[in-house]
This record gives structure tokens, C-alpha cells and sequence, in this order.
């Protein structure tokens, strides 16, 4: 019978809940030998994938990209950092801040699957869309 990759990641995500890093150590090789055993190498970066989307999920993590214009202060990253909690409806949040000079003010949230346009650029887009109607 051949394991899923969804199957793989719910099984290494339930041998390594509350380990400590030691055990860990043994609990991966093992995991690994049991995948290259099974001949599902090939599969290791989406078992590892979704096991980051599993790990995050059961955590309420959630990971998001912010994309803006230019650097912020600490204070504005924590509220950004808030927001994305809520509206993720996450105790954790993970932002990874990337400058883009070209979306010219704003910022654009990415997570899970979702995006949360609220630049400038996009607005200037929009506003001119709505004067040529």
C-alpha cells in the first residue's frame, strides 16, 4: 500500500509533537528511512511542505509575506504583525517584510492563499479604471 503525501506529513507531525530537539534527531532518521524504504524520496519536499502546512494549521501559525514600499519601524511591524493575527485568526504570525519601491506606498499582505491588495499602485490602477468608465 502506498502512503500519501498528506498521509506522511500527519505521521511525522504526530511522532514529533512535543519532542524535545533530541529526540528529534532519532525520530527524523528513522522518518527517513522509512521513506526512502518505501521508495517515496522523491516526495520528501512535499511531505516536508505539507507537513509545514500541518505544524502551522495545529499551531495557528500563519506565515505571510508584506510587501511595501519602504523600511517601517518596530512599532508599525507589531501592528502589522496584529492585524495579520486577526484576520488569520492566528495566535502566531510569521512575516517575512520584502521592499518594493514600485507598489509606491501601502502594503500588500500575502497568506495561505490569500492576498490583500492595499498599495497604491493598485489603487492608482483602480481609480483610473473607474475615470475611464
Amino acid at each position: 500500500m502506498k502512503i500519501s503525501v498528506g498521509q506522511y506529513a500527519k505521521i511525522l507531525y504526530e511522532i514529533t509533537a512535543n519532542k524535545t530537539a533530541g529526540a528529534m534527531v532519532g525520530i527524523l532518521k528513522n522518518f527517513a528511512s522509512l521513506i526512502i524504504k518505501n521508495d517515496d524520496l522523491k516526495k520528501a519536499d512535499l511531505i516536508m511542505e505539507k507537513f509545514k502546512s500541518l505544524w502551522n494549521h495545529e499551531n495557528k501559525t500563519v506565515v505571510a509575506e508584506v510587501v511595501s514600499a519602504s523600511q517601517h519601524d518596530n512599532n508599525y511591524n507589531q501592528e502589522i504583525n496584529s492585524y495579520i493575527k486577526k484576520i488569520a485568526n492566528a495566535e502566531i504570525a510569521e512575516t517575512k517584510i520584502k521592499i518594493d519601491e514600485s507598489i509606491l506606498g501601502g502594503i500588500i499582505i500575502k497568506y495561505n492563499d490569500r492576498i490583500i491588495d492595499n498599495s497604491l499602485k493598485t489603487r492608482l490602477i483602480e481609480l483610473k479604471e473607474a475615470l475611464q468608465k
